[in-house]
């Protein structure tokens, strides 16, 4: 009844380590070397874009940030919004897969933002929660519902010329800044993979697992996810807590992360070249 494929493209959960603050030391020495503050854009506000604004702000510079949805937190907000130009594949109950000691931030702990301990793996919602909170603690400035169109470099001025365009109303913007750092993500676009012999004959609900959004949207289904990935593993899972019928998971026999203990017995695992080799019903 519902196909899903996995994307290849694999999105981070939980990697709060901050290798970006590490890079963003070098522009830091640029900026403590400044006579005067340089304006620094960040284009997104996730992790990797709050993490930006927390460390140049420190470093000295006069920081802004655009943020095309209407919401701070990246990769951890949710929208039941789908189709493949939305820049969000999250679903609705999404469990972490890392210990919340791994995902803890050096500045701002989960005691100090919910003052009170939280499960080791914690959820969706939980993260985008703490998330926002260290953006409070730091009082960043971001612009909602801004969209960067186009960015150039005057060699005259020595400045970025940065075009962005307000989502609600569709003016456009220009403004300079010294710096531009980008951290728009790179795990919003599905990988669409080609079709499978007699995909075709399939009159189901298809989907790519970006788009897919809520497992109780699935109850007493038969639920196919091609890949096994940690996406595919999540899916396949949620959607049997939730009510599927079933849940077959397709994978290649060298890849796996599933363990049997792991595997609730309405769940059933197929090597994907035994799959090729029949008609999907």
């Amino acid at each position: 009844e519902m196909c899903i494929r996995d994307r290849y493209q694999r999105r981070v959960r939980g990697s709060f380590q901050l290798p970006h603050m590490k890079r963003a030391g070098v522009l830091s020495a640029h900026l403590t070397a400044a006579p005067s503050k340089p304006m620094v854009l960040v284009i997104g506000c996730g992790p990797a874009g709050i993490a930006q604004m927390v460390t140049l702000t420190d470093a000295g510079a006069n920081v802004s940030c655009f943020e095309q949805s209407g919401e701070i937190g990246g990769l951890w907000t949710w929208s039941s919004t789908v189709g493949d130009t939305v820049h969000q594949s999250m679903y609705r109950y999404h469990q972490t897969n890392g210990l919340n000691e791994m995902l803890e931030l050096p500045d701002y702990s989960f005691v100090e933002h919910f003052g009170h301990a939280i499960t080791s793996y914690p959820p969706r919602a939980i993260m985008l929660d703490y998330l926002q909170g260290w953006a409070k603690k730091h009082r960043i400035a971001v612009t909602l519902n801004r969209k960067v169109v186009s960015t150039t470099f005057n060699s005259n001025t020595n400045q970025f010329v940065v075009c962005s365009e307000d989502s609600g109303t569709a003016s456009r913007h220009w403004d300079h800044f010294d710096f531009v750092v980008v951290a728009t993500g790179h795990f919003s676009l599905p990988n669409h993979i080609p079709p499978y012999p007699g995909q075709e004959h399939f009159d189901g609900f298809a989907i790519h697992s970006h788009n897919f959004r809520d497992a109780q949207d699935h109850a007493g289904q038969d639920i196919l996810v091609i890949g096994n990935g940690y996406s595919g593993e999540d899916i396949e899972m949620q959607c049997t807590k939730f009510g599927a019928k079933s849940a077959t998971v397709c994978y290649p026999v060298s890849y796996t992360h599933l363990r049997a203990h792991e595997t609730p017995e309405h769940l059933v695992c197929r090597l994907l070249l035994e799959k090729k080799k029949k008609k999907i019903k």
